[in-house]
This record gives structure tokens, C-alpha cells and sequence, in this order.
């Protein structure tokens, strides 16, 4: 059978009742460039409307000078009509000046009112009426005192949001055509020299042993890891502290483990899950640091180990039991020499949910694992082997979580 054929006819039980979720592997692809461009559309229509909105505005300011300048353009005709007393025009134009002048009369302040008054002693209403109409025309800038000519507010929004969408789209352009080579075709880089594969001392491959808290951590959260490590040549081992029998699924969450171990490369004899009464799966229980740290050295020395991986500080998700384990690590190699530790970076929500997006930001690390395409379809299906634990938010975390994808490590200190 093709790959496609295998996917397509993977089936997953969860609560007694078989799903076909094959179509989902395939449309994941579909639905994160979906995502994204909704954005994009989203932001482009937002500008789009804006820009609109600001012509509008900007055409209605740039038309209402017009009105004064027609009246006062037909003042002269209303002052000659007015002068010599003939035509009706003449003399409805007349009315027109006399209810502007009313109109500037009613709105002139004390000082204006008297240069008025002492102007109608000297001049007829005709003149008056004009130079009310003039005035009434100068009159609206200092309404708006401080105010811009609507203009230049048009060609200045609009240039900002040419600009804008111009930035916009280089760089929507720009991330894509680095997420495409990064995930195509670059083999991702894992940190210097002395990270990557070879023989040690001993004439073997190296050694990495991943720690983590639960069964569906080493899928969740260091599939990435996990597979480039392998693909270096690298001996791979796994210590899962817990059975997570936090539903009372223990022994079943065993067995996942070990599916899914295979599914990302991993051996079933290089596993080994603990069930301790001290570690149980639970945020309300306490893991002994020194606990983790006894059992993590014991599974140094057995295994000969030359490189551990884990959680960092805040646990990836914050769960208290990734950060036991985190402190447990560093305490077990803490001053051991021949042996390297890493812990996973956490990043903010906003990060951790946008999953290849985050390539750029990504891209800066030291020590940063990006997944192929079949790497990263390896990992989803590695999380597919967890059945009892796919409810309806780990679909949403395997389309959205950056852990699907990249890795980025930290030295232990």
C-alpha cells in the first residue's frame, strides 16, 4: 500500500465508537493555509473599507467650499441687481444676501456686529449682504480652528494605507517563501558541531534519552526532536515518569506509548514508563524532585547516555508535573561532564498556536528542529496512536500547535 493508502485507511477508537480520521491528516495542510489566509483576506478587506471610508469623507470636505463660492459668485449679480432695483432674479438673489446677512448677523460676535452696523450707515444692504456673505465664507475655516483641509486628510490616509497594504502583502510574500524552502527542502539545522551526530568515545552512536511526564508528551510536544535526532544517527531512549492514570487508563496509556514510540522511530525496548506511587499523573500532585533526579541518573548510568532532553522551566504547557521533571533533570546532571542536557523552549500562547508561522521567529535559535512534511504527518500520527486521549481540543492542537512542527532547545543549566 502507497502512504496515502495507509493514511487514508487509519482508523481511530475513542469511547467504543471507529472514526476514519485519514481525511483529517490530509486536510490539515488545506485548513492551516485556510487559516492564514482568512487573516490575510480579513486585513486586506479591513484596509480596503477604511481607505473607502476615508475617500468618502475626504470628497464631501473638499465639495462643501463649493456652496459658498457659488453664492458668492452670484453676489455680484445680486449687488448690481440689488443696485439698480430691476429683475425679479435681481431681487431674489436680494432675499438670498439679506437672509445670509441675517444668518451672519445671528452668528457675529459684539465686534463684528458694530463694524456691520456702522458699514450699513455708510453702504446700501447690497454691499452689506455681500460682505456678510464673504465673511460667512471665512467664517467656517475658524470653526474648525486647528482643522486640516479635507484634501490632504484624503491623500495623506490614503498613502498610509497604500503603504500599508503594499508592506503587507512583501510581507505575507516573504514568510511564506521561507516557511516553503525551510520545510521542503533545507534539512533543519539542531544547534553546532557538537550537537550533531557521530560516534562517541566508545566507537557507538550517541546516545539521547528524552524524560518526560506522560504518555503522549514525546508526540505532543518532541516529535520534532525526536526524529532529528534519529535522522542524525543518534541511539534514541524515552523514560516516561508516569502512566498517566489520572481516568484510571494507566495500563492502556502503556501500550499507546509504545505505539507511538514506533510510529516516531523509537524502539520498544529503548522505553520504559514508570508507575510509581510518588509520580502519579495529576496538577494537584507533588513530585519529589530528588525522586526524578535518582530515577533520571540511574537511567544515565544504565544506558550510558551522553545527551538528555526535557521540559524547561514553565513546562511547555505549565503542567507542575513537566516542571518536576524539569527540575529533577537538571539536578541529575548537574556536574556530570561527559553528559549534555536541553530543555524544550516554552513560548507565549500567541506562538505556541500559530504551528509553521512560527518558522521566523524560530529561526533565530541556536538550536532549532523543523520537521518536514513526513515528519510532521509522522508526529500526527504518532499522537493518532494515543486514541484514549484524542478528544475534540487535541484535534485542535495537532492543526494549530507550533510543537507539531518545530522545536527549539535551550541548554539546561
Amino acid at each position: 500500500t502507497t502512504p496515502a493508502q495507509r493514511v487514508l485507511s487509519f482508523r481511530c477508537t475513542h469511547n467504543s465508537k471507529t472514526e476514519t480520521v485519514g481525511w483529517f491528516v490530509v486536510a490539515l495542510g488545506a485548513m492551516r493555509t485556510l487559516w492564514a489566509g482568512v487573516v490575510v483576506v480579513f486585513l486586506a478587506v479591513a484596509l480596503v473599507l477604511a481607505e473607502q471610508d476615508t475617500g468618502n469623507e475626504g470628497a464631501s470636505a473638499a465639495a462643501q467650499p463649493a456652496a459658498p463660492a457659488a453664492t458668492a459668485g452670484s453676489a455680484g449679480d445680486v449687488a448690481s441687481g440689488g443696485a439698480k432695483g430691476k429683475g425679479h432674479r435681481g431681487n431674489t438673489n436680494k432675499r438670498k444676501k439679506r437672509r445670509s446677512f441675517s444668518d451672519m448677523a445671528r452668528d457675529a460676535d459684539p465686534e463684528e456686529m458694530a463694524m456691520l452696523k456702522r458699514l450699513r450707515k455708510v453702504a446700501g444692504d447690497a454691499e452689506v449682504a455681500a460682505l456678510a456673505l464673504d465673511l460667512g465664507s471665512q467664517q467656517q475655516p475658524r470653526d474648525g480652528q486647528g482643522g486640516v483641509d479635507g484634501d490632504t486628510v484624503s491623500a495623506s490616509w490614503s498613502s498610509l494605507l497604500e503603504n500599508t497594504k503594499t508592506m503587507l502583502v512583501i510581507a505575507i510574500v516573504a514568510i511564506n517563501i521561507y516557511v516553503v524552502c525551510l520545510f521542503t527542502t533545507a534539512t533543519p539545522q539542531a544547534g553546532d558541531g557538537s550537537d550533531q551526530g557521530g560516534d562517541d568515545s566508545n566507537g557507538q552512536p550517541p546516545r539521547v534519552l528524552f524524560v518526560t511526564a506522560h504518555p503522549d508528551d514525546e508526540s505532543m510536544f518532541f516529535g520534532p526532536s525526536i526524529q532529528r535526532v534519529i535522522a542524525d544517527g543518534h541511539d534514541v531512549y524515552l523514560l516516561c515518569l508516569s502512566n498517566g492514570n489520572f481516568a484510571g487508563e494507566g495500563k492502556v496509556r502503556e501500550k499507546e506509548v509504545l505505539r507511538a514510540a514506533a510510529t516516531l522511530g523509537i524502539p520498544a525496548a529503548n522505553c520504559q514508563v514508570l508507575d510509581r506511587p510518588e509520580l502519579q499523573d495529576g496538577p494537584d500532585n507533588h513530585w519529589p524532585t530528588k525522586l526524578v533526579a535518582e530515577l533520571t541518573w540511574a537511567k544515565i548510568q544504565a544506558e550510558r547516555i551522553s545527551k538528555v532532553v526535557t521540559f524547561d522551566a514553565n513546562g511547555v504547557s505549565g503542567h507542575p508535573n513537566h516542571v518536576a521533571v524539569y527540575q529533577g533533570v537538571r539536578d541529575a546532571v548537574r556536574g556530570m561532564e561527559d553528559v549534555k542536557a536541553y530543555a524544550l523552549e516554552s513560548v507565549s500562547v500567541l506562538r505556541k498556536y500559530i504551528g509553521f508561522l512560527d518558522a521566523p521567529a524560530s529561526g533565530v535559535s541556536r538550536r532549532v528542529c523543523f520537521a518536514s512534511v513526513q515528519q510532521a504527518l509522522r508526529a500526527q500520527r504518532a499522537m493518532y496512536a494515543h486514541r484514549s486521549q484524542m478528544v475534540w481540543f487535541r484535534w485542535l492542537y495537532i492543526v494549530f500547535s507550533r510543537y507539531m512542527y518545530i522545536n527549539t532547545l535551550v541548554e539546561l543549566v
